[in-house]
């Protein structure tokens, strides 16, 4: 009399919940980048890249990530490439960026903070663009 229904996630469900899933060690393994990098360089100046501002900031863009490929994926047949190039291209234009910033007036200060900036960038860019399409694929592995 009892039948088990299963319920499967729609695209956007999947696109989300990846890019959550994916989000969330990406924060992990910005927190760790982050705690290294301060023990082995000493750079303490930073009230951008605190705990909360990595939190907040990367499952942010993670959620904005997964909406994009969402959309990518509705309207193309092709969303896994693309949305992978336009992650890379976002990611290269964040490392351009980075090698742009000026923290401070001091030269060793900017160069430590372009140091945490760009690899806080290269780690949630490339978790970005190869997790979440292939968490969107098995999301069984989290759902």
């Amino acid at each position: 009399m009892y039948q088990d229904y299963e319920v499967k996630p729609g695209l956007l469900t999947k696109s989300l919940m990846a890019a959550l899933f994916v989000g969330i060690f990406a924060v992990l393994a910005d927190e760790v980048y982050n705690f290294v990098y301060r023990e082995i360089t000493g750079f303490s100046p930073s009230q951008i890249f605190n705990v909360s501002s990595l939190i907040f900031g990367t499952l942010i863009f993670f959620m904005v990530a997964g909406l994009i490929y969402f959309f990518l994926a509705k309207f193309s047949s092709r969303a896994d490439i693309l949305f992978i190039v336009l992650m890379l291209l976002i990611t290269a234009g964040g490392f351009v960026i980075g090698l742009g910033v000026q923290r401070s007036a001091d030269a060793h200060i900017s160069a430590v903070f372009r140091g945490l900036f760009i690899g806080v960038i290269l780690i949630m860019g490339l978790m970005a663009a190869f997790l979440i399409p292939f968490y969107v694929k098995h999301y069984r592995k989290f759902l």
